[in-house]
């Protein structure tokens, strides 16, 4: 056991001090007593709290309530998804998108051949269930990223929509490709864009899959497609007028 002798009026104080060089993990301490909760911050050790650090705070809404605060660790590891097949120039997760319900991830891989996609869904033990790749197919011709830009949307927490775009696509016209329940629906493309265009750099899907938007940064452009409309016409487009402002 090793006990500090030294006394400090305060924890800044200790933290301050060169003796707390040879504290080691000794500086991690397991239980604070501070005046008011923003004394949590302004006492944080250089090293960080570990999990279990408790915090005694005297005065917790400025009425003379005290209260104890715990360091917990919202996120932990549980699974890595792997696609063996895949090499690291394939760069398989170089995009990855999660529905609301956290049942399925998709993962692209946009470097494989022309560009894969791989689902996963979750089951009921939290184990997740790998589905075959989809690919462009060659439906579109030149395609070469398929995968790079990722969005989906969950409905009616049944079906599952997917965006899959190529930017780079036909001289970076670029291309959208849908898929619902990974079973190819709708090809999107600007029928007014040219090279350059980029269309698909930026997807964002609701998180009911109602509506999908579409950047094409190349023509400063932004296009939204709802499930209530056919999906080869965009409802809207978004256009820039300047710099800043839209209309």
């Amino acid at each position: 056991t090793i006990f500090l002798v030294t006394m400090y009026q305060n924890l800044q104080d200790l933290i301050d001090s060169e003796s707390i060089i040879a504290l080691g993990l000794l500086y991690k301490l397991t239980s604070i007593k501070l005046p008011v909760t923003n004394s949590i911050i302004d006492n944080t050790p250089i090293t960080g709290y570990i999990t279990n650090d408790k915090f005694w705070v005297e005065d917790v809404d400025n009425q003379g309530t005290w209260g104890v605060y715990t360091k917990t660790d919202p996120w932990a590891h549980r699974v890595t998804f792997e696609a063996d097949q895949y090499t690291g120039t394939d760069h398989f997760g170089k995009s990855v998108v999660i529905d609301r319900s956290g049942r399925y991830v998709y993962a692209g891989a946009p470097d494989n051949a022309d560009g894969r996609v791989i689902g996963f869904i979750r089951d009921a033990n939290i184990d997740f269930d790998r589905k075959p790749a989809v690919s462009a197919n060659h439906v579109y011709s030149q395609v070469t990223n398929f995968g790079q830009v990722l969005a989906t949307g969950l409905k009616d927490n049944v079906d599952s929509y997917l965006a899959v775009a190529d930017p780079t696509a036909a001289s970076n016209k670029g291309v959208v490709y849908i898929y619902k329940n990974l079973a190819l629906i709708n090809i999107l493309t600007d029928s007014a864009g040219v090279a350059d265009d980029s269309f698909g750099s930026s997807l964002a899907m609701s998180d009911d899959g109602q509506y999908l938007y579409i950047g094409a940064p190349g023509a400063n452009k932004v296009f939204c497609y709802s499930l209530d409309y056919p999906r080869l016409t965009s409802v809207q487009e978004i256009i820039a007028s300047g710099a800043t402002i839209f209309t």
